[in-house]
């Protein structure tokens, strides 16, 4: 099931029930089984998930509540630390190792201490939002909003942290999709 929400999660194309089951190697009626339990869990984030015959299935709802959903996946299983792991193997290791030193640093310049579950939540996010924004899925923010985030001192912390991470991960940053 977890195999199953990630991948509607993070595909911005829709995919085949039939699709989904070679992969995992099932039948389509247990495929669908998951997909109802899937469903009923997107509904906490305001997302549909949406059939359409010849298509396939798509995850529908704005970008913000898909990454909440992402960040919330290891609900569906009650497992933190396979869901950990699984989100992890979908990354080179070496994008992790360098998310994890840029953390680390930011840690230790701030004088911040994580717990070794935040550390893990933070590293997880930060993962998925740079292949968010590589696969051209950003959060739009309002002015607004944005001016808001910006007077917070975690803004400059986490700008500094994204402009260390963008030549090495290649992606492009917020700050030049967004925020000007």
């Amino acid at each position: 099931m977890l195999h199953i929400a990630y991948d509607l999660l993070m595909n911005p194309k829709p995919v085949s029930a039939i699709d989904i089951a070679a992969r995992h190697f099932v039948n389509r009626s247990s495929i669908k089984k998951d997909l109802y339990a899937v469903e009923e869990w997107l509904k906490r984030f305001d997302l549909t998930l949406v059939s359409r015959q010849r298509l396939g299935l798509k995850v529908e709802g704005n970008e913000r509540n898909k990454r909440k959903a992402l960040a919330r996946i290891s609900d569906l299983i009650h497992n933190t630390a396979f869901t950990s792991q699984f989100i992890k193997s979908k990354f080179l290791h070496y994008e992790v190792d360098f998310v994890t030193k840029e953390i680390k640093s930011l840690q230790k310049k701030h004088s911040l201490y994580f717990t070794d579950e935040t550390f893990e939540s933070l590293l997880l996010h930060t993962l998925l939002m740079v292949r968010r924004i590589k696969m051209k899925q950003p959060i739009s923010l309002s002015p607004k909003e944005m001016a808001a985030v910006k007077k917070k001192k975690e803004y400059q912390w986490t700008f500094a942290c994204l402009q260390r991470l963008e030549p090495f991960l290649q992606f492009a940053s917020l700050k030049k999709k967004q925020c000007t």
